[in-house]
């Protein structure tokens, strides 16, 4: 069972990731959902800034629009993401103890790290999966606009509503249309992205972490073995040690998993891992994207279902270029929100014996 301190601490890692990245994140969504080819004559540079701000550019009074707009679905991502991550965090370090605690798998050892990862994407999905539907609608809502411009017509053509749409409306919208079951749309499908695309990080990750951390022992050890010994510092290591084993069961048990790395660790190994997951599983997040938004207006292309969306990506856009559509923007999105929210939540964990 986790603890409050392991929520406390995943916490202050969501928030602080999603503050951070949710432009990147906008930006990510609107090119995977776009199915616009480039108009004769326009550049890409043109067409990528078109699908990026929605067509507000062409208009010079709607031009300050766009950093407001980069942040769509913030408030429900917080809503969400903040308990979701809490969740996936606490599962993930849970299961860990768990597993090894009961010599199912040590902690150390890679299906610990596998087995508790897709257990923690499992429970995490809940809530991943509610904020990924209206998040998604959210900062593209703007889509139907962008194509009527992009296609030349005229003004009276655009849709204005979804330039003001909002998450409760949206919400409502969703509940009325399709019930419950409307905020789950993906859900199997973002577990068949998540599971393997969770296992695969957490496996790197845990692995880059042990290789840094055996580095960091060496060359701690040649620090030590180069200072002359002392019966001071002998005394100082025996006092260090009685008060260490002195604390509580619980605090002792939970540090037993803390690394205590230096943070530049955690960054390079979180930023690794989510470098070889993202790109392997953006063909797989780029169907899951188009099937959460078909419900809206802007995605009635895409109401065919997965299958067919995989089929139209690989028939109509290019086949590898259709299936890697955005995956830059995935991967420039996916390796800060990670390393961000495991830099935090790995110095927060470490820091809890000088706080508790």
């Amino acid at each position: 069972m986790t603890d409050g301190y392991t929520v406390f601490a995943s916490s202050i890692a969501a928030i602080s990731a999603r503050l951070c990245t949710h432009p990147i994140d906008t930006i990510k969504t609107r090119l995977q959902a776009n199915n616009q080819p480039r108009t004769p004559g326009q550049s890409y540079g043109q067409w990528l800034t078109f699908i990026i701000t929605q067509g507000n550019t062409t208009h010079s009074s709607a031009a300050w629009k766009v950093p407001r707009q980069l942040y769509s679905g913030l408030s429900v991502t917080l809503l969400f993401s903040v308990p979701a991550l809490s969740v996936y965090l606490s599962c993930y370090e849970a299961s860990k103890r768990y597993l090894d605690q009961h010599n199912l798998a040590a902690h150390d050892k890679l299906a610990n790290h596998m087995l508790s990862g897709g257990a923690a994407e499992i429970m995490a999905g809940t809530l991943f999966t509610p904020m990924e539907v209206l998040k998604n609608q959210l900062q593209t809502t703007t889509s139907a606009s962008a194509k009527t411009i992009m296609n030349h017509e005229p003004p009276s053509h655009h849709v204005r509503s979804t330039n003001t749409a909002t998450a409760w409306p949206l919400a409502k919208k969703i509940f009325r249309q399709e019930g419950l079951a409307g905020f789950y749309r993906g859900y199997w499908m973002g577990l068949v992205v998540f599971l393997p695309h969770t296992m695969i990080y957490f496996a790197t990750y845990e692995h880059l972490k042990s290789l840094l951390s055996s580095n960091n022992n060496d060359n701690n050890n040649n620090n030590n073995n180069n200072q002359p010994f002392s019966s001071t510092s002998a005394a100082t290591t025996n006092v260090s040690s009685f008060s260490s084993s002195s604390s509580t069961s619980s605090t002792t048990t939970t540090n037993n998993y803390a690394s205590h790395l230096p943070w530049t660790y955690y960054l390079v190994a979180s930023s690794t891992a989510s470098l070889v997951s993202s790109a392997l599983s953006a063909p797989l997040d780029i169907i899951k994207t188009r099937w959460q938004v078909s419900a809206s207006d802007q995605g009635k292309a895409y109401r065919q279902g997965p299958w067919q969306i995989a089929k139209q990506l690989w028939l109509l856009e290019g086949r590898w270029k259709g299936l890697t559509k955005g995956l830059g923007a995935r991967v420039i999105w996916a390796i800060p929100t990670t390393a961000i929210s495991m830099t935090v939540f790995e110095i927060v964990k470490d820091y809890r014996r000088f706080l508790l």
